[in-house]
């Protein structure tokens, strides 16, 4: 059975449609391809100045060429291109050009046409035309052309490549000889002479033409030129001119370089303006960088002024490539602090002479404040609970107005204390300034002192270095009497029931006895003594004690009017002040255990004073009392002078009667000291004793 395959419409014109596409593909798709190549980068154009000129002479004539006026007259540093010759039949005759300052690129001195290429760049005051020699002989065809190139499109070498010559040749089609270019965008420019008279020379395929000119004459001479742009380097082979007669001739050809790039840098950072930095802080320059046809880099530099000489070089920032947006980073520890600074940069592509930019804008390394706190040191920083506190810091900044914030902290490091409110939370700028630091309701304790200070771009902090404490205050209450069952006989003893304590401190209380729960004004019952914490040995009881109440009572002195010797037949100006000292004394000297040496030693506490009141001393009095019983012997020493005659005359009767009142009662046993009760008080048969 014959199989009748079917092919329905949509199947066809699916197929044709496919094959339309095919063809066109193929046709075009040299251009396609070109639409996703990358050329070579392009170095600026080579361009003419006015238009080429062309001239011819028989009978061995000279030449001249005049160039355009105007703006497409040459112009300082074009370049001035002169080919051609005249025909040969004798050698003897000159050829070339007659203008001066033209040199040669290449010649052919040959037994046909003399042919050659020369060129000269304009000085200050350029040519308006060129000559060039016919030799004079009536046989010579004479022909010379001349063309101008801007020279701001030019390299400074002019040539890509040294010009290249096919020399003398017989028979032979005007064909310029390849040359291997190096410049993209490079011009080479090929120029042809034969000893033919032939006007319709043609075209070179993909050249571009600098119509040439022929002279009949016995010595023909036909010369022409055509140039053309060669987008990338390599070997460029120009085409042989597509109806030019045969003859003797020759062809030369020469290639020019583009002029090369300069470098093009602009700073963006630092812009227009001035730039804070923080000191220390790294800073990012940001820069674009390009050149057309070469590589180029860029150095980078600081200084004061914005010349764009004399910089200091930022090493971290040189043989920097190129980029958009390109950054480059340093610290900025090279800079001084205060100190506007410009940033330029020298970019250089290795050709031509470097180009400088200097940034629009300066940066400035912020002075960081500076801040220490010198109070508290650790040393006599201890205040009562609740009262108030000098912190002294320095603070400084050179070129901002800043503030320090003070906290307190248990330890000196992790910036994670309490603010501390008021004066010390906004503290300005000084040198040993203070702030004052309230400290109600702060929890009793040691605690460093920190403070944060910031000029908005640095942060610094400084912690003090010691403590301040913050002292506890006693506490003290009255159990008994409470009103119940509080009823007792005349001129009975009383059992006062109290709770005392301090967590940092040895603290005594002393009872006055009241007609009233208010205003404090009682009188004190017969010095009376209460003490948190007792030592358990009969002599660490009264060392403690005799301590304790020395202070009591030399506290109490400041404020008690003294009697003058004179009035010593007088009781003691307060009640009953020697209890205790009287307690230290018998122990002292109803013992035959202990040295006179260690008494004095043991007697030391008894005039021994806090920091809060002045400092007496009484030294040796219990040797002294047993050898002189009556003496009333005293040492003072750093007594304010204002206070000194009062503290002398009450040492001096408190002396008196310690002594007396020891010998009176040295019957009493020390071994029962420990087993008194927490107050004491005279006994009723012991009275003061002028």
């Amino acid at each position: 059975m014959k199989h009748n395959p079917k092919i329905n419409n949509k199947e066809a014109v699916r197929i044709i449609a496919v094959g339309v596409i095919l063809m066109l593909v193929l046709f075009f798709s040299s251009d396609i391809l070109n639409l996703f190549t990358i050329s070579p980068t392009q170095a600026a154009a080579i361009s003419l100045r006015g238009t080429s000129k062309i001239g011819s002479a028989s009978n061995g004539r000279d030449v001249t060429l005049t160039f355009d006026t105007g703006g497409n007259a040459p112009q300082t540093g074009d370049v001035v291109f002169l080919w051609g010759g005249r025909g040969n039949s004798s050698d003897a005759q000159a050829w070339g050009p007659i203008t001066t300052g033209y040199t040669a690129i290449a010649t052919i001195d040959s037994t046909g046409p003399k042919f050659g290429v020369w060129y000269k760049v304009m000085g200050g005051t350029p040519d308006t035309q060129v000559q060039g020699e016919g030799g004079g002989s009536t046989s010579h065809g004479v022909v010379y052309g001349a063309y101008v190139i801007d020279g701001s499109t030019l390299d400074l070498a002019i040539f890509d490549q040294t010009a290249v010559s096919t020399g003398e040749l017989s028979s032979w089609v005007p064909d310029g000889p390849a040359i291997t270019t190096q410049t993209a965008g490079a011009w080479v420019i090929t120029h042809a002479a034969n000893s033919t008279n032939d006007a319709s020379r043609g075209t070179v395929t993909n050249y571009t033409l600098f119509t040439g000119a022929s002279v009949n004459e016995p010595d023909d001479f036909n010369s022409e030129s055509a140039y053309r742009t060669i987008a990338s380097p390599g070997t460029e082979d120009p085409p042989a001119w597509s109806a030019w007669s045969a003859g003797i001739g020759g062809a030369i050809t020469i290639a020019l370089k583009p002029k090369n790039d300069s470098p093009a840098l602009v700073i963006d950072n630092p812009p227009a303006g001035n730039t804070n930095v923080a000191e220390g802080a790294n800073y990012s320059i940001q820069y674009d960088l390009s050149d057309g046809d070469s590589v180029a880099t860029v150095d980078f530099y600081y200084d004061t002024n914005n010349d764009g000489v004399g910089g200091t070089a930022i090493a971290a920032c040189q043989d920097q490539v190129e980029g958009t947006n390109a950054t480059c980073s340093f610290n900025t520890n090279i800079l001084t602090v205060s100190t506007a600074y410009y940033i330029y940069g020298v970019a250089s592509d290795g050709v031509n002479p470097n180009v400088t930019t200097v940034s629009s804008g300066t940066i400035t390394v912020n002075d960081a404040p500076a801040l220490t706190v010198t109070q508290p040191d650790g040393i006599s920083d201890t205040i009562a609970q609740d009262a108030s506190y000098n912190i002294t810091y320095s603070l400084s900044d050179s070129d901002n107005v800043v503030t320090v914030a003070f906290y307190y902290d248990t330890n000196n490091s992790g910036l994670d204390g309490n603010t501390i409110s008021g004066a010390c939370a906004i503290a300005a700028e000084g040198t040993n300034s203070t702030c004052t630091w309230n400290t109600t309701s702060v929890t009793p304790g040691s605690y460093y002192i920190y403070g944060i200070t910031s000029d908005g771009m640095t942060q610094v902090n400084a912690y003090s270095s010691g403590t301040v404490t913050i002292n506890s205050r006693p506490t003290l209450s009255v159990s008994q009497p409470d009103g119940t069952s509080d009823t007792i006989a005349q001129d009975a003893s009383y059992n006062i029931a109290y709770s005392l304590s301090d967590p940092d401190n040895v603290v005594t209380a002393a009872f006055y006895y009241d007609t009233n729960n208010s205003g404090l004004d009682g009188t004190m019952k017969e010095q009376p003594l209460a003490v948190g914490i007792l030592p358990a040995s009969p002599r660490g009881y009264i060392m403690s004690t005799a301590k304790l109440m020395t202070e009591q009572i030399l506290k109490s002195a400041h404020t008690l009017p003294v009697k003058s010797p004179s009035t010593q037949d007088q009781p003691f100006p307060f009640p009953n002040p020697t209890a205790l000292p009287i307690l230290l004394l018998k122990a002292i000297y109803t013992t035959s255990l202990i040295p006179y040496p260690i008494l004095t030693i043991l007697s030391l506490p008894l005039f021994i004073t806090t920091p809060t009141t002045p400092v007496l001393t009484a030294i040796l009095f219990p040797a002294l009392a047993r050898l002189l019983p009556k003496a009333r012997m005293l040492l003072v020493l750093g007594i304010p002078a204002e206070l000194l005659p009062g503290h002398i005359m009450f040492m001096a009767l408190l002396m008196t009667d310690l002594i007396q009142l020891a010998h009176i009662h040295q019957d009493k046993s020390p071994s029962t000291l420990h087993q008194l009760p927490i107050s004491l008080s005279l006994p009723p048969e012991i009275k003061p004793v002028p």
